[in-house]
């Protein structure tokens, strides 16, 4: 069982994105020995309704595919090279079906799973359901009505808000500490374990107010480890990096970041 431990935690970005392509088993399989806390990976849908892990909808951006992910059934995705784009070496990388990374991540390592389409959701939760995983997945990327549709599917696993999305509708409309005030209150009503947040829209009193009301905060991409010392300096839950090779060694540091809860705590 996972355990979330009481300091930062450090997430890679779709594996270990920075140095292998994205969102495949290789990434996530080396982010798993760099000793990362959490992968996040992004999940769509196949035409057949099969969850598999690619970012955008297109396929000429990772693979040597064309059209849409939706227009294609699991048995041609699977024969795409995913990995070429990325470089040579990586020639012959394939697109992981959901099932095959929950099958890598089992035991050794918490997900983060992007859902990209509201489709994605009930078959994901199938999914984890049946790899036993609820208390080592949680699920980002939703919206608050997604969130409490979540909560009814399956009340035990793990949720963020996708506070960016929310916070950056609202922004439009309201000042900004009544965006977040906002924000904190769909996150509260959902139920969600916490706020998953673009480090441009951090400050103080965000993350002051979200962890008084027991909400963490997660924030990303940050590559850079100064960004990452001062966002953790700030009370960030976790922080989503290309290079986690990179934030690591700053998490680790003793004393280094004391200002963060575990993710998992409710």
């Amino acid at each position: 069982m996972y355990r979330a431990p009481s300091r930062l935690q450090v997430i890679a970005h779709r594996g270990f994105s920075g140095l292998y392509p994205e969102n495949t088993l290789i990434a996530i399989d080396a982010a798993i020995r760099l000793g990362v806390d959490m992968v996040e990976v992004d999940v769509r849908l196949s035409r057949d309704g099969v969850p598999v892990l690619l970012h955008d909808a297109s396929l000429e951006s990772t693979t040597n595919g064309r059209g849409k992910v939706y227009e294609q059934d699991v048995d041609a995705l699977s024969r795409l090279d995913a990995g070429g784009w990325k470089s040579p070496c990586f020639q012959g990388e394939r697109i992981p079906t959901l099932a095959e990374a929950l099958r890598l991540a089992r035991d050794r390592v918490a997900l983060n799973l992007d859902l990209k389409t509201a489709d994605a959701i009930a078959p994901t939760i199938v999914l984890v359901r049946q790899f036993d995983m609820l208390d080592q997945v949680v699920l980002s990327g939703l919206r608050p009505c997604q969130v409490r549709w979540v909560r009814r599917l399956e009340p035990r696993i793990h949720v963020l808000l996708n506070g960016h999305g929310v916070l950056e509708s609202l922004m439009r409309v309201m000042s900004a500490r009544c965006a977040f005030t906002l924000t904190l209150w769909q996150a509260r009503r959902s139920a969600a374990l916490g706020l998953n947040v673009s480090h441009r829209y951090l400050a103080r009193p965000l993350i002051d107010r979200a962890r008084a009301h027991n909400l963490s905060v997660w924030t990303w991409t940050i590559d850079d480890p100064m960004r990452a010392r001062a966002l953790a300096q700030l009370g960030v839950a976790t922080i989503t990096s290309n290079w986690p090779d990179r934030i690591l060694p700053l998490a680790r540091a003793d004393g280094c970041y004391s200002n963060c809860e575990a993710v998992f705590q409710r």
